[in-house]
């Protein structure tokens, strides 16, 4: 692709993020340490997702810090930014009770280990390297990570039946979110295991069924914001980058545009000139 750019015959039309790729957490496991809020901030600070998308990704997506881009309707909300910063995911561990005794590579906390299982595609070759990149990292503060690759449809299944730590995820997308993805929190199908575990569940799913009927827009942008923030704060999505749509066409080609779908473009709207 890029030497198709190079060459000068070509040109590169990225779109705006249509949806985000993202590590899901299982807060429901009470027994596990997923469940704790800690644990997840401590995996959000230890991802370095510059080099994600620069190396692994080669600046196909960009850096995420929030379950979605500002770019969706009502998701432009002003949230704490957590980057990449290994001496705070530590300083997080330390004080939530997670030691790391001398000689150690893996904390405990009442004897127990500070160990989960992250799921990926099987078929995807970038989700596997990322996912070792990211146990490497883990790694490097105290948090041993188990990555085990399966097929998308058993994904799909753990997803559904709370069989897991973390995994693989994205957003619906541009154009069916927020409220496709948002919905999908109250689904056991989907992500209710990801967000029954946090001590304002239920105040979660009352905003959630609130603003599915709600017709009145101030009330809409309120009642997302606040559901955001209660599901940014408690670190359940760990975003990783966005995608966007790629276009490479010959440098005569005009009118390229973006539909809110990932899956069309408006071909209709293209000429040479």
């Amino acid at each position: 692709m890029n030497e198709l750019v190079d060459s000068g015959d070509y040109q590169l039309v990225r779109s705006e993020p249509m949806n985000t790729k993202m590590i899901v957490a299982n807060s429901s496991k009470t027994d596990e340490p997923v469940s704790e809020k800690a644990v997840r901030e401590a995996i959000w600070h230890s991802i370095d997702r510059e080099t994600i998308t620069k190396d692994i990704l080669n600046g196909t997506e960009t850096t995420a810090h929030t379950l979605f881009s500002p770019n969706v309707n009502y998701a432009n909300v002003d949230l704490i930014k957590r980057g990449y910063d290994l001496e705070k995911a530590k300083e997080i561990l330390d004080e939530a009770g997670w030691a790391l005794e001398e000689g150690a590579q893996v904390r405990t906390k009442a004897g127990n280990k500070l160990v989960m299982k992250l799921y990926y595609d099987s078929n995807s070759s970038s989700q596997k390297t990322q996912a070792e990149f990211i146990q490497a990292s883990s790694k490097e503060i105290g948090i041993e990570l188990e990555i085990i690759g399966e097929e998308s449809t058993s994904i799909a299944n753990r997803r559904s039946t709370g069989d897991y730590d973390l995994l693989f995820n994205q957003t619906w997308g541009l154009a069916y979110d927020p409220q496709s993805t948002i919905a999908a929190f109250t689904s056991e199908a989907s992500y209710l295991h990801t967000t029954s575990g946090i001590p304002k569940a239920n105040e979660l799913y009352k905003k959630i069924d609130q603003v599915m009927v709600s017709t009145d827009e101030d009330t809409r942008k309120s009642l997302y914001t606040d559901i955001l923030k209660i599901i940014h704060e408690e670190a359940v999505f760990i975003p990783i980058s966005n995608g966007s749509v790629t276009v490479v066409a010959p440098k005569n080609l005009n009118g390229i545009s973006f539909k809110q779908t990932q899956f069309e473009l408006p071909f209709e709207q293209m000429y040479f000139q």
